[in-house]
């Protein structure tokens, strides 16, 4: 396989499941996450965590080595006053950095099982938001999105019960100001994002606010032609979603904390 495909995951993935079945690619992915954390981080994981279900396991990792950090990503979205979160990441980091900020999430999770009907506790609040996983979770692994195949099961999944995406995920995409944080271009989940989720009735409000797209990384080595790529990245959201997007030009790290500068700037 060239090299773009072979650090491209679904494109890993379907090949892995071409070979061996859908299975071996679930249980060796795991395994694979839990050897890569044992090995940088085994002599801080006592045995009990070693036991835990792989979801458990990365949160007591994450405890460890995110928690501890004022500037780390997922406490800085935590401490800001946002209601819905929509998270392309099958892990808790984001939710459990809530919970170190005394907040109380609740985690919604789409993937490709059957869509259930979608029961939350209150209406989402800045003290008690939304975490909406769009492509699985670490706590149900084997309805995660993974596979090329994957991707296009979902976009079937998701266009045939749409209306199962709770009301107020729906209302946010279209009403609000969007943050597209760490996504890249050339990735199967931010075009799958913008196929899915962007592609809805009543897109034109959107067009009302500012959004911001982050990043473009000038760093990033899979980037030959940072600025030709950030043009690019411009003309797809403004002819795509019919909304004002700006792309910030630096590493999603680099923007919030700038973000989190400005904000207590301006007294939040």
């Amino acid at each position: 396989m060239a090299f773009h495909e072979r650090i491209s995951l679904p494109q890993v993935a379907q090949y892995v499941a071409s070979m061996y079945k859908e299975d071996f690619v679930y249980s060796h992915y795991e395994q694979k996450i839990r050897e890569i954390m044992l090995r940088r981080y085994g002599a801080r994981i006592d045995s009990e965590h070693r036991k835990l279900p792989l979801d458990r396991f990365l949160t007591e990792v994450g405890k460890m080595i995110l928690g501890r950090r004022d500037d780390e990503p997922h406490k800085i979205l935590a401490d800001l006053p946002f209601r819905l979160y929509v998270t392309a990441s099958l892990n808790s980091f984001l939710s459990d950095a809530l919970r170190r900020s005394g907040k109380a999430p609740q985690e919604v999770v789409l993937g490709l099982g059957e869509p259930a009907g979608v029961r939350l506790r209150s209406e989402p609040s800045p003290e008690q938001p939304l975490v909406y996983h769009l492509f699985g979770h670490f706590g149900r692994l084997r309805e995660t999105v993974l596979t090329e195949d994957n991707y296009f099961d979902f976009l079937i999944h998701f266009w045939k019960d749409k209306e199962s995406i709770p009301r107020m995920v729906r209302a946010a995409l279209i009403n609000t100001s969007l943050i597209f944080l760490g996504f890249r271009m050339h990735h199967w989940d931010f075009r799958v994002l913008f196929r899915s989720l962007l592609s809805q009735e009543g897109a034109k409000r959107r067009s009302r606010h500012m959004h911001v797209a982050v990043q473009i990384d000038p760093d990033d080595d899979q980037v030959v032609d940072p600025e030709r790529a950030r043009d690019y990245l411009e003309n797809y959201f403004s002819d795509f979603a019919e909304a004002d997007i700006n792309v910030y030009w630096g590493s999603a790290e680099d923007f919030l904390q700038e973000l989190k500068r400005r904000w207590d700037g301006f007294g939040g």
